[in-house]
């Protein structure tokens, strides 16, 4: 074999090695981290989730998860969705508890656009909730401060308060657990599963394009 074949051969191998390192480099960068408190739990066993990392986070708060990211190499996502701020809300009757949301989105923001600039963020708006009356009082005006905060830092919101409740602002509680609280299992992961996929595509193509907003069988869901 002559000289000028064996460089041909090598080049052609360096040049299909790159393509194969590239293509996989680029498979990597499509995966999701959908990481949060533990409204979560049910959709590490969801179905169908494509390339989607779902590490849930019991009781922590919108800071705790702020501080975890701060530290987490996101290089490998596409996309990091943020589930959290329902463990923030307290039953003080004062509005500490929206400028403390509104400050550690803030910071998200911040932590994620300056270490990751490539890594699009999504906030996931707090599902509301009926299990005691003053968290859930807070639960709009929390999500207003996660949608004003994702304006304002050019981030994507996950709208989650009309597709769990019906039109005249009651809990749909086919969606919930008993303590009215957490999402179930079924319905309730599915409905979030179907908010996320709205703005992160999360499911197959045809998953999409296919999944209804209703569940047979169950309650009709007014948005």
């Amino acid at each position: 074999m002559s000289a000028n074949t064996t460089d041909h051969s090598a080049q052609h191998d360096a040049t299909a090695q790159s393509s194969k390192e590239e293509s996989g480099s680029n498979k990597d960068t499509k995966k999701v981290l959908l990481i949060g408190d533990s409204n979560l739990n049910w959709l590490k066993y969801t179905r169908g989730l494509q390339d989607t990392i779902v590490p849930t986070r019991p009781g922590q708060t919108l800071k705790d998860i702020s501080r975890e990211l701060d530290t987490t190499d996101l290089q490998s996502y596409s996309h990091a969705v943020v589930q959290a701020g329902t463990n923030d809300l307290t039953e003080l009757d004062d509005e500490q508890d929206i400028a403390n949301i509104e400050k550690e989105a803030e910071r998200l923001c911040t932590i994620v656009k300056d270490k990751h600039p490539r890594v699009k963020l999504a906030l996931s708006g707090i599902c509301p909730r009926a299990d005691r009356a003053l968290p859930a009082a807070k639960v709009d005006p929390a999500n207003a401060a996660l949608r004003r905060v994702a304006d304002e830092w050019r981030v994507l919101y996950v709208d989650n308060e009309g597709s769990f409740q019906y039109r005249n602002g009651q809990l749909d509680e086919s969606l919930y657990d008993r303590d009215r609280l957490h999402i179930s299992r079924r319905r309730g992961a599915s409905r979030l599963v179907s908010n996320i996929n709205e703005v992160v595509p999360i499911l197959p193509t045809r998953s999409r394009m296919q999944q209804p907003r209703r569940i047979p069988g169950e309650p009709p869901c007014h948005f």
